[in-house]
C-alpha cells in the first residue's frame, strides 16, 4: 500500500490507550500516540491490496478502541466537508493511513474502510477519477444505464411505481424486477396482484416534489445555526443506535 498511499508506509497497530485515559474525540499524533504508554506497535507486515479485498487490512471503525476512534473522527470530518472544500479520495486514504490500524494486517478479517481505500489506490493507478474509472471500465461496458452514486427522481418513480402487492397474502413483487408467473396472480396463494395507490407515479412524484421543497431546506436550515449532527452508518444495528445516542445527548 506505501506504494500508493504514503502514510501507509510506516503504518502501527493499536494495541490499546493507556488504561482508556485517553478521551473519545481526542486527536494524537503519532508521537503523542507513542508517549501515551507505549500501546503502538509497530506493523509486522505491510498493508497488501489483497488485505483491502479480504478485509484483513485492519482499517476499521465505529468502536471504543483508539484506532476506532481515529478513523471515525476522519470519517466524520470528510462528511462536514461535503458541501465546503469536500475531501477527495486521494486525501482521505492518506489521512486514514495516519491512524493506528486497530490489528496486525493479515491476521483478522473485520469490515471496515478497506474498500474505500481500494478507491484510492484505484485513482492512483488509473489516473481518474473512481466514479471515471466505474463508468468507463464497469458501467458503461456492462450497459449498466442506472448505475450511479445517487438516484434521481424518475428512477425512484420507476422503481417504486413497479411494486405489485397481493391482496390475499401482502406477497411483494416488481413488474421488472420481480414479476409473478402469471400476470396479476400471486406464485405463493393464487390471490389478485394489485399495485397500490401509495405506487403509482403520480403519487410518488407527488411526494418527491414534497420532500424537495419541504424537507430538504431543513438539512441546510439546521446545518448553518450548527444544530445539524451527522450519525455515520455503523455495521451492527447496537453501534449505530449508540451513536445516534450519543450524538442527541451530547
Amino acid at each position: 500500500m506505501g506504494d500508493y498511499i504514503e502514510s501507509f508506509r510506516h503504518q502501527m497497530v493499536s494495541e490499546g490507550a493507556a488504561g482508556g485515559a485517553i478521551p473519545a474525540g481526542t486527536h494524537l499524533n503519532r508521537e503523542q500516540r507513542l508517549a501515551s504508554g507505549g500501546y503502538l506497535v509497530p506493523a509486522l507486515s505491510p498493508v497488501l491490496i489483497k488485505d483491502l479485498l479480504n478485509m484483513t487490512s485492519g482499517l476499521t471503525y465505529g468502536g471504543d478502541s483508539l484506532a476506532e476512534r481515529e478513523t471515525s473522527r476522519v470519517i466524520q470530518e470528510a462528511i462536514d466537508r461535503l458541501d465546503d472544500k469536500p475531501m477527495t479520495t486521494i486525501e482521505f486514504a492518506e489521512r486514514i493511513g495516519e491512524c493506528p490500524l486497530e490489528f496486525q494486517p493479515g491476521s483478522q478479517m473485520r469490515y471496515g474502510l478497506s474498500a474505500d481505500i481500494l478507491g484510492a489506490v484505484i485513482e492512483k493507478v488509473s489516473g481518474m477519477s473512481f466514479g471515471d474509472f466505474m463508468k468507463e471500465r464497469l458501467f458503461d461496458p456492462l450497459d449498466m444505464a442506472d448505475t450511479a452514486f445517487y438516484v434521481p427522481d424518475e428512477k425512484i418513480c420507476e422503481r417504486l411505481s413497479g411494486r405489485r402487492v397481493c391482496e390475499s397474502c401482502g406477497a411483494s413483487y416488481h413488474v421488472e424486477h420481480k414479476p409473478t408467473k402469471q400476470e396479476g396472480i400471486c406464485d405463493s396463494c393464487g390471490g389478485k396482484v394489485v399495485q397500490r395507490v401509495d405506487d403509482k407515479p403520480e403519487t410518488v412524484l407527488s411526494r418527491l416534489a414534497t420532500y424537495h421543497e419541504k424537507t430538504a431546506p431543513l438539512k441546510d436550515y439546521y446545518e448553518e445555526r450548527g444544530k445539524l449532527k451527522t450519525v455515520v452508518g455503523q455495521d451492527g444495528i447496537a453501534d449505530t443506535a449508540k451513536l445516534t445516542l450519543e450524538a442527541i445527548e451530547g
